[in-house]
């Protein structure tokens, strides 16, 4: 029968995790917490595996605190862009729906929705329903024939990469 990792049942186990998850040497860790050299070394043989549970919901807390600051980031891009719209300040909202695009783009990436090197431009012109999209932007930008220019420039670029 296998014995248990005497290091697993030390009273300071948290504390010599965190050392090891440092990158600390044995060394160092064995004389921190005065245990041996050859049980700090067969602890770390088998930490990868008993953190991972703890390394997964890290993972998790990180990857929902991003998307948080996305969705915040996103939220005054919105903003942004309807004041412009609303001053008439068509560079600015133009900007502004510049960043909502690479927000969008960002967040399909970390969904792993967008492959390396894809932009959402070429994924959006090559959805079935892109002709929808295209006609509602036009419309959109009716009242702004400066900034309905520019989009339509910049779409007959997309179509001919």
């Amino acid at each position: 029968m296998a014995r248990t990792c005497s290091l697993c049942r030390h009273e300071r186990r948290a504390e010599i995790d965190a050392a090891l998850m440092a990158g600390l040497s044995n060394r160092s860790i064995s004389k921190q917490f005065e245990i041996t050299d050859s049980a700090v070394q067969r602890h770390r043989s088998h930490l990868p595996r008993a953190l991972a549970p703890a390394n997964r919901a890290a993972e998790v807390t990180r990857a929902d605190s991003l998307l948080e600051k996305l969705a915040e980031i996103e939220s005054a891009a919105r903003r942004i862009a309807a004041q412009a719209e609303a001053a008439e300040d068509h560079r600015s909202a133009i900007a502004a729906i510049r960043e909502l695009i690479r927000l969008a783009e960002l967040l399909a990436r970390l969904r792993g929705e967008l492959k390396a090197g894809a932009t959402v431009e070429v994924s959006v012109i090559q959805n079935a329903d892109w002709p929808l999209v295209r006609d509602a932007i036009v419309r959109a930008l009716e009242p702004y024939p400066d900034a309905r220019l520019a989009v339509a420039r910049a779409l007959e670029a997309l179509r001919a990469a």
